[in-house]
Parts: C-alpha cells; sequence; structure tokens
C-alpha cells in the first residue's frame, strides 16, 4: 500500500514536469525548483491556528501578553478597518529596548512595528516562501489572498514543509530504484 502511494506521487509529479526523468546512470531533476511541490495553501489546511492580531495603538505589554501567552514569535497588526498593516514581533520589543531603554514601556504597537509587509500567496510553494523570508529576514510571513489575511507562516512552517517533500521524494526514489532492480 506505501509502496503504491508512492508511485501514484511520482507519476503524478513526473505527469506535472516536476520530478525527475528516466532510470538512466545518474539521476537529472528535470526541474530544478521541483524540489518542493508543496503549496503554501495545501501547507495551511493541514493547520488548526487560530491567527493572532494586535492593533497599532495596543502597548507593548498588551503585545508582549499576546505574544507570551499564546506561545508566538509574531502577529500581524491590523488596522480599525481591519487591514493588515505591519507586523510586529519579539525582535521589535527587543530593538526598542536596546535604543529606548525603559522609555518602552510608553510606547505603542505602531511605534514599534515593521512596515514594510512581505506576504506571500496561497497559490505560492513553499520554497517561495522560504526563499521571501530569507532575501527579507524575516521569520514570519502573512499569506495575504485578494487583500485579506488568510494565514501566517513561520521559519519552521516552511521547514516542515521542505522536509516533508523532500523526504516523499527519497522514499519515491528508492522504490522507483527497487523496482527496477526487482525486473
Amino acid at each position: 500500500l506505501l509502496f503504491q502511494r508512492r508511485a501514484r506521487r511520482a507519476a503524478a509529479l513526473l505527469s506535472q514536469g516536476r520530478g525527475y526523468g528516466t532510470l538512466q546512470p545518474q539521476l537529472t531533476p528535470v526541474h530544478a525548483s521541483a524540489r518542493c511541490a508543496m503549496k503554501v495553501r495545501e501547507y495551511l489546511a493541514t493547520l488548526k491556528r487560530v491567527i493572532i492580531t494586535c492593533r497599532p495603538e495596543d502597548t507593548i505589554e498588551t503585545a508582549a501578553t499576546l505574544l507570551a501567552t499564546n506561545h508566538i514569535g509574531a502577529m500581524p497588526v491590523r488596522d480599525a478597518g481591519g487591514h493588515i498593516i505591519g507586523m510586529f514581533s519579539e525582535r521589535d520589543i527587543i530593538r526598542a529596548f536596546s535604543q529606548r531603554g525603559k522609555e518602552v514601556q510608553r510606547c505603542l504597537v505602531g511605534e514599534l512595528m515593521a512596515r514594510k509587509l512581505v506576504v506571500c500567496t496561497p497559490d505560492d510553494p513553499m520554497v517561495i516562501a522560504r526563499k521571501l523570508m530569507k532575501a527579507n529576514r524575516v521569520r514570519h510571513l502573512p499569506v495575504m489572498e485578494d487583500g485579506h489575511l488568510v494565514g501566517l507562516l513561520s521559519i519552521s512552517d516552511v521547514l516542515e514543509a521542505i522536509l516533508q517533500d523532500t523526504d516523499m521524494e527519497v522514499h519515491v526514489l528508492r522504490d522507483h530504484v527497487i523496482a527496477v532492480r526487482g525486473m
């Protein structure tokens, strides 16, 4: 049964042009970016996660409490209309302490949040989400569709999805080699 599932997955990858060519002395990837075929939408469908947000007028104490009680490292910031206007993270708190000292207690989220939004869409491959995170040096990526927040990815989410795809690819190739040797 496991072999049949892996074989179907391999056939699907090959039919989409994402996978490996015919078995030769060396396996050559057909498409270099095919290593992570999972889309952001597929990964988000596996999560049962509530997205915690804050407002720009919230105090740092309120934001820090939200981060700590929900065991998260960052959260989107919504304006009064519900639109995402920034991201607030633990890094913002640390940076404020180093620059402002005790004055941080009087700061608001809107003063410290990252205003440059780096986002991905549900149709992006997880490998693109990883590249966006790396290029912009962020650990959390809002997932936006038609101007609405539909999810939030952390770096660990992205790495887990890429690892799952790589693991599946290894098993498919191993099964293929075993099947070819048995002929």
